[in-house]
Order: structure tokens, then sequence, then C-alpha cells
């Protein structure tokens, strides 16, 4: 009696769609997490133009886009959960604010955080003696 060596047998489209699911839920999150920072990154890192400007530009589309950002955000930071990655939602950076209007467009200022005090005076100040 011999052995015969089978070929494998091949994996039918489900088996192979099934094997392949996870990659392609870790593929998506890293396409929705590029598209999200991208916008993230046009609005507050954008060297050619200040936040204050894109929002004006975006007109009467700010509210709208600024919820769908919050919304992928959430969503992202739910799949991250899931996948086992460690995420935070990007946040309008510290020093600016937006104010939303009626109808829908909005402006984004920005704040300069206070001066640090300066000392009041240069004398030393006095501390009790240590007791012998």
């Amino acid at each position: 009696m011999s052995l015969q060596i089978q070929p494998p047998i091949p994996e039918t489209p489900l088996e192979t769609w099934c094997k392949n699911a996870p990659n392609m839920v870790a593929q998506n999150f890293e396409t929705n997490y590029a598209s999200y920072h991208n916008s993230w990154t046009f609005v507050w890192k954008n060297t050619a133009y200040t936040p204050d400007q894109v929002v004006a530009g975006l007109g009467v589309n700010a509210f709208l886009l600024f919820a769908e950002h919050i919304d992928t955000g959430n969503r992202l930071a739910a799949q991250a959960l899931r996948l086992g990655r460690v995420f935070s939602p990007l946040a309008i950076p510290a020093g600016w604010s937006v104010t939303f209007n009626p109808d829908g467009s909005a402006a984004a200022t920005y704040t300069a955080p206070p001066e640090p005090e300066s000392p009041e005076s240069s004398e030393s100040e006095e501390y009790p003696e240590y007791p012998q």
C-alpha cells in the first residue's frame, strides 16, 4: 500500500472571505482614521490657511462637518476598542473655540493663553525660625 499525497482542497470563496474579514475590518479602520485625521489636520494644522479661514470657508456646511467629525471620532473610538487599539478622538486645539450660527455657518477664534504671572517682589520670603 502506498500513500499518495493529495493536493490541498482549495478554499471556497466563503472560507476565504471569512478568514480575511478581521483584516478587512482593521483596514477599514485605518482608511477611516486617515480620512478623519486628514480633515482635522486641514482645519487645524494647515500651512496655507488659518483655522478661522478654513471654518469661514465651510460656510453653512460648518455645523454639518463638525458634527460629522464628532460622530466619526466616536465611531472610530468604539471600533478601536473592539480591535484592541488605543484611540482618542481629535479635539479642537487649546486656545481655539468655534461658535456656530443658526444657519450652520461658524466662526473660529483663538484666544492666547494668559501670560504667566511675574513675581510681585524680588524680596525673599521670611520663614519662621526652626526650633532647635
